[in-house]
Parts: C-alpha cells; structure tokens; sequence
C-alpha cells in the first residue's frame, strides 16, 4: 500500500482523526517529482457555461444559445455548439485526459483580485503556484517559472521567476544590447560584480541574512551562465514580433517556447496567456457571441499543443507528454444572465481544466440552482452538502501535492486528493 493509499485508507475509517495523531504525514501524492506545469490563462474571465458546465443548460437563470447541447467523449460531458467546432474536436481526442473542476469560488468579481486568488489562493501578497514549484524543485533549474506572459505573483521566491518579454527582451539583456540596461560605466559595474562575487564565495559569513544572499547570488550566477549557454538553442523572439497573433493563430507561438525550455530541462514550470480571437480578450461585457471565437480558437490552441507535446521529448529522450501537467484556467467566469449590451458582466464562480497527471474524463464540482459552486469531498471528488466548496486554493494545493510538495508546508489547503 503506498502512502497516497494508506492516507485516503485512514481519512475514510477516521483512524488518525481518532487517534489523534492528526494527519501528519504528507499530502504529496505524486512520487515523479519532475513533472512539470503548463499555465493557459485565459484573460478577461470566459463564459464557464458555454463549455464545462452542461447542467446550466437546465437552469432557468442561465442565458445559453439555443444551439448548445450536451456531448460526451472519454466520459466527459462538456457543452457542443457547431459555433465551437474546435472544442469538441478536442474533447474527441482528448477528453479522457482532461479533468474539469467546476464551482471555483472566487469571492470576487474585481479582475485583478479576482487573478491573484486564482494563482495564489489568497487575495494578498503571497507566491505563485508556479514560482513555488519551481522554487522546490528537488534540482536546480536556470528558469525556475517561466513567464511568457500572463499573471504572476512572488514575495519569497521571486527569484524562481524569469521574465521572457514579448519582443526579445531578455536575449537583448543577455547579450547587453537593451539600451535601457546597458551600465554608464563599465567599469563600475566590474567592480562591484567582483566585489559580490568575492563576497558571495567567501564562506566566513554566519548571519543568517549573508547564508541568503550567498545562496541567491551564487544560484544566480549559475543561472545566468546556463541561460547564456543555451542562447543559441533558444528562440527568444529577437525578431521583435509579438507572439505572432493574429485573428486566426493561437497561442502556440508562446508555447513553443515554454517547450523549449521544458526540453532543454530549463525550466519546471511556465505561465502563457491567451488574449482570445483577435487579441480582444475575453471580457465580452458588450458582445455574447464572442465567447464561441475565443473558445473556438483556445481549444485550437490546445490540440496544437497536445500533439507538440506528444512529439517532443525531454533531454534524456522521454516525451513531454509523459511529465507535463496543462493548467487552463481564467479569472471567473461570465454572469448567467445577458446584460443591456448583449453581453455578461462578471460572475464569481468559475471552472478550470487539468490536463495529464491526473483521473481524466471526469468533472469534479458543479453549480447549483443559483450557479453558484457545490460542495466536494475532497477525498473522493463526490459532490456532497456535507463537503467543502472548492476554491482556487484547492486547485493550487493539488498541483503542489502533484509536484511532490505538502501543500501544508506552504500554508495552503488540502489538495483535492478525488482528482488521483
């Protein structure tokens, strides 16, 4: 019985609860502690009944188009529309690896609060999924957390963090030819690089405060050195472009390079982000019709991204596919009724996708007659009045535990351990 086992044995016959041990061990639950996490952030808040939820097709309250009806592939049920052809494309081919998460509440209708809670789990200052994983990782990575674009959040780990930029900043900074970073005085520069590099190999500094520093800086140099000796393998869009998006390419461009360093074993984990049909982001207060192009061309997205990794593999030849873990998630999600615009304001409540790593062809959560989240037993994923409403904290405490990482020692929630 492995450990995953024995602790779901011992919640459902109440042994630690009645022992009062408490549940001490670790809610880790994935061994493969290299399995690395693809961020698709959709921004602007998408319309969560137009694809996860197929029970608001019966609700009253909710606007759908008269077009939508309810499909199912791999056992995942979703909302089909012929407006959306991509969409169940995908679901064709993929739905038995996908796991749905419906009735994520996330207490907010405020965009910017709304995308904090989302890749933190709490509204103030605190990490990011991403930059925590990345940050404890049981090996060294020159780009912990790549941001390609899209939100991030970091206090403590911040330095698990880099920063592409959509027009080559970063090969621009490498190479010194940002003007903006470019040093007046070289020589200064020298000298105090030399005086950090002295002070940072000098082991004589016991204050806690010089351990950091010494640790951060010497982790520093090492990543530099390792981004600029994988420059030449890199596309860094140099080229000034700007992702290439247009009205009918997806994100791919973004992504192709988060494989990049996925296969040169650079980085552990990445964040992308979709700007919807046309760059018009999803935040269709005015239009409702525009929900079914952004999801068209988002689900487009995803099959380019599955078959990339399917045919990509990691520097000791194992596809990617195999170790990487796709998170789609927005903001909220869209109010059930239509507004004077012809549009949806913002609804609290939302969804998200996980793809790979996870029980696939399967819904966890859902909305109730009012469309707001209905409570799970986090043990097996069952919708029960007894459970728990899920969060986007239970979201982030699942992929720490599916990094290999306790949750709890980072001051989150209990993972949902139903999605194993």
């Amino acid at each position: 019985m492995n450990r995953r086992t024995f602790i779901q044995h011992c919640l459902q016959g109440g042994l630690l609860a009645g022992s009062g041990l408490g549940l001490a061990s670790s809610l880790a639950m994935n061994t493969n502690s290299t399995r690395r996490f693809l961020f698709v952030f959709c921004d602007g808040a998408w319309d969560t009944s137009m694809v996860f939820a197929p029970e608001m097709l019966r609700n009253y309250y909710v606007h759908t188009d008269q077009e939508d009806l309810e499909s199912s592939f791999g056992g995942l049920s979703f909302v089909d529309n012929p407006n959306r052809p991509e969409v169940r494309r995908f679901f064709e081919q993929w739905g038995s690896e996908c796991l749905i998460l419906n009735g994520l509440d996330f207490e907010t209708v405020a965009h910017d609060r709304a995308k904090r809670i989302l890749m933190t789990g709490s509204p103030i200052g605190t990490d990011d999924w991403g930059a925590i994983i990345g940050a404890n990782a049981p090996s060294l990575y020159t780009a912990p957390h790549l941001l390609v674009s899209g939100p991030t959040f970091t206090t403590e780990y911040s330095n698990a963090i880099l920063r592409v930029g959509a027009n080559g900043e970063l090969e621009r900074l490498l190479d010194g030819n940002d003007p903006i970073s470019v040093p007046i005085n070289t020589d200064h520069e020298a000298l105090v690089s030399a005086y950090l590099q002295e002070r940072a190999s000098t082991s004589s500094f016991s204050h806690p405060q010089n351990q950091q520093f010494q640790s951060d800086f010497l982790r520093a140099q090492m990543q530099l050195q390792g981004l600029k000796s994988q420059l030449g393998s890199l596309d860094l869009l140099s080229e000034g472009g700007d992702f290439g998006y247009d009205c009918t390419e997806t994100f791919m461009s973004q992504a192709e390079l988060a494989l990049d360093f996925f296969s040169n074993d650079l980085s552990r984990c990445a964040i992308i982000q979709d700007e919807g049909y046309c760059n018009m982001r999803w935040d269709s207060h005015g239009d409702y019709f525009e929900q079914n192009w952004h999801f068209d061309l988002l689900f487009l997205g995803l099959q380019q991204l599955m078959e990339a990794l399917q045919t990509r593999t990691n520097i000791h030849g194992i596809p990617l596919i195999e170790e990487t873990t796709v998170v789609v998630c927005s903001e909220m999600s869209r109010h059930p009724s239509l507004n004077e615009m012809g549009g949806k304001h913002h609804w609290p409540v939302g969804s998200a996708m996980i793809i790979g790593g996870v029980q696939g062809g399967r819904t966890i959560g859902g909305y109730d007659s009012q469309v707001l989240g209905q409570k799970v037993d986090l043990d097996s994923g069952d919708s029960t009045d007894r459970g728990t409403l899920l969060k986007p904290s239970h979201l982030g405490a699942t992929l720490l535990a599916m990094a290999d990482l306790d949750p709890l020692d980072f001051g989150k929630t209990n993972p949902i351990m139903g999605v194993f």
